[in-house]
C-alpha cells in the first residue's frame, strides 16, 4: 500500500471553508441588495463557484504532480 504524502497545495481546500464558514458573520452585516438580491445571497451563490474552483485547481495540481 502507497503511503500518502502532504501536498502544500491540499491548503487551498481551506479557502471555501473561509468563504463560507467564517467571513459569513461579518458578511450577513453588509445590508445590500445587488440586482434586486440581498448581498449574503449573492455571496453563497459565489462561495460554490469558488469552491468548484478550488477543487478543480486541487485536481489539476494533483495530476501534474503524481505523473512526475
Amino acid at each position: 500500500m502507497r503511503r500518502r504524502t502532504f501536498k502544500p497545495h491540499w491548503f487551498l481546500l481551506v479557502v471555501p471553508y473561509a468563504w463560507d464558514i467564517l467571513l459569513i458573520p461579518w458578511i450577513n452585516t453588509i445590508h445590500v441588495h445587488l440586482f434586486g438580491i440581498p448581498f449574503l445571497f449573492l455571496w453563497m451563490l459565489c462561495g460554490i463557484v469558488v469552491t468548484s474552483l478550488s477543487i478543480v485547481i486541487v485536481y489539476q495540481l494533483d495530476k501534474r504532480f503524481s505523473s512526475q
